[in-house]
């Protein structure tokens, strides 16, 4: 996830890369263009109202408002706006605010972070699952307030919230931290000599906010992101269309399977698992690490995939096999995510082979290595099977060591084309987050 922070003193939005900024506005001539030496310009810019509704959809409105400012550029080089001459003033038509019913609703809340301390934050556009969420950070003496006019207008495309820090707005305590043994009309609160043992630690600075935005990110920016998430791919319905892309044939039978993760779903430590795994940092060591220790450590690996797989594509099995290169890579097709229950008699015949030349230390042949060439070049076979009665044929491919470019490009190439427009990410690194 993306977030980004925005003072109420500083309208530049960090962490966005610079090539995400754009003015467009075909309509007033304005374009790219290329970045040039820096010359200081001024610019009018025309904030424009829209009115949106059931019948305007998209945001496209008439013009209600409009209101004029100067602009001083800086840096317009930057922005990559065409060189003007000195003193010109160029007209830029912005849109202006979506507020009231037009704007984005905003839903508040409470969020305890520690006991006694009670943070208040608001948020808008939670609907917009697959936009950046934005995290606004108030200044000192205001508080969520005063980014209204963000979250309702931003949010119309964004997920945005914002948050009071503890000590300001909102995020007062509600107990005295320190009470005073002096008697006083005045309604004070923690000017007594001894702290409570809550608020012992408790000083309102940047250290304390730091850690306050860290934590809000963690336990409620990305919790309510995962269980969005949850709800999603617990969905029985989501969980039949998940097991209908990785299994390449749809003859398969994965009623079994399917009852299995639903009932899994249903533990009540099910959703925080999900959440912790999908917000995990990388490990501590990479995949190609992991291979390289086995390597070194002279453990046998065997790949078998299937080539229909939507998530782990043979590309990586054979960056695996380049990286292996004594290791067996069998691709197996029609096969996807789960070869091994999808067709486990084959599967299970590569196994067997593969065991048996362990066990003799080589003194039987690796299956399809009858002739000492195919280790080199690699060979196809069909292997045939009977299932409940009726045969089926399933194409099998041992590589060989030498790998040419050719077949890399065409297995990269092939996967990724019967994959265009067919798979939803829901968990948007699943596919090869462990091979980066």
């Amino acid at each position: 996830m993306e977030v980004v922070s925005c003072s109420h003193s500083c309208s530049a939005l960090h962490q966005t890369p610079l090539s995400a900024w754009r003015l467009r506005g075909s309509a007033l001539g304005l374009g790219l263009g290329h970045a040039k030496p820096y010359r200081p310009r001024r610019y009018a810019v025309m904030c424009v109202g829209t009115t949106r509704g059931a019948s305007n959809p998209g945001g496209s409105g008439k013009v209600h408002a409009a209101q004029g400012f100067h602009v001083s550029d800086v840096d317009a080089a930057l922005q990559g706006i065409p060189s003007m001459k000195a003193g010109e003033v160029e007209k830029v038509m912005i849109q202006g605010l979506l507020e009231g019913p037009d704007g984005s609703p905003v839903s508040t809340g409470f969020w305890e972070w520690k006991p006694k301390l009670t943070v208040y934050y608001e948020r808008s556009g939670v609907e917009n699952s697959k936009a950046p969420a934005v995290l606004f950070l108030p200044g000192f003496g205001v508080g969520t307030f005063h980014l209204e006019k963000q979250l309702r207008d931003l949010g119309c495309n964004h997920r945005v919230w914002t948050m009071d820090f503890l000590g300001q707005g909102m995020s007062l305590p509600g107990e005295d931290p320190a009470p005073s043994s002096i008697a006083s009309e005045e309604a004070f609160l923690g000017f007594g000599q001894d702290s409570q043992p809550w608020a012992e630690e408790l000083v309102y600075s940047v250290d304390l906010w730091q850690n306050q935005v860290q934590h809000f990110i963690e336990e409620v920016v990305l919790f309510k992101i995962a269980y969005r998430s949850w709800q999603k791919i617990s969905d029985p319905k989501s969980i039949q269309d998940i097991l209908k892309q990785v299994y390449a044939d749809h003859s398969t039978n994965v009623d079994k399977v399917f009852s299995r993760i639903v009932e899994i779903t249903q533990h009540p430590a099910a959703a925080a698992s999900f959440a912790s795994i999908m917000f995990a940092t990388r490990g501590q060591i990479s995949f190609q690490e992991a291979i390289s220790r086995c390597q070194s450590q002279g453990v046998p690996l065997s790949l078998m995939y299937g080539r229909e797989d939507p998530w782990i594509i043979p590309f990586w099995g054979i960056k695996v096999k380049q990286q292996v290169p004594e290791a067996p890579y069998y691709e197996i097709s029609p096969a996807g995510h789960c070869p091994h229950d999808e067709v486990p008699e084959v599967i299970n015949y590569l196994l067997r082979g593969w065991l048996k030349n362990l066990e003799s230390e080589g003194s039987i042949d690796l299956p399809f290595l009858e002739e000492p060439s195919y280790a080199e070049h690699g060979v196809s076979r069909e292997l045939e099977f009977v299932r409940e009665g009726s045969r089926k044929s399933v194409s099998v491919r041992l590589y060989g060591t030498k790998i040419s470019l050719r077949s890399q490009i065409s297995s990269f190439l092939n996967t990724r084309a019967q994959l265009t427009g067919s798979f939803e990410i829901i968990h948007p690194y699943i596919s090869n987050r462990s091979y980066s």
